[in-house]
């Protein structure tokens, strides 16, 4: 059951992962993130999802555990894994519009970014729970 659920994740997260990426060119393309407020808060949080879901998954389905873990547990390890790749992004920002010299960089997006980044760590963490829960407590198969 739990090699299906994993093949059956690993599709979900790719279709994500070129869903982000379909999108991700025309709002490169066009800076639709700085023309609609919600466009990168909505990539963000779909980040953190896909970012947080491939964690989820090598972490405790593809590598396989002895034990269970709490959803404390992996929402924390969700959360780190979100954070290490979107601060890593930010300071990318950071270093691109200081070496173009552009001025673009604002911190209050960067700090709404990792927040949509941790929104979709969330729901990925709740997603994966459900899927992979017992009905009897609270802990991943």
């Amino acid at each position: 059951m739990q090699e299906q659920n994993g093949s059956m994740l690993v599709r979900l997260l790719t279709a994500l992962l070129a869903a982000l990426l379909f999108v991700q060119y025309p709002a490169y393309l066009y800076s639709l993130g700085t023309r609609f407020f919600w466009y990168d808060m909505t990539l963000h949080f779909l980040g953190g999802v896909w970012v947080a879901g491939m964690a989820l998954y090598y972490r405790f389905v593809r590598v396989g555990r002895a034990s269970t873990p709490a959803r404390g547990s992996m929402f924390s390890f969700a959360t780190v894994s979100v954070l290490v790749v979107g601060i890593g992004w930010e300071i990318f920002e950071i270093v691109v519009d200081t070496w173009t010299g552009a001025g673009g960089y604002r911190y209050l997006d960067g700090g709404s970014d990792l927040i949509f980044d941790i929104l979709g760590a969330s729901v990925a963490v709740l997603f994966f729970t459900r899927r992979f829960a017992s009905h009897k407590d609270s802990r991943v198969y």
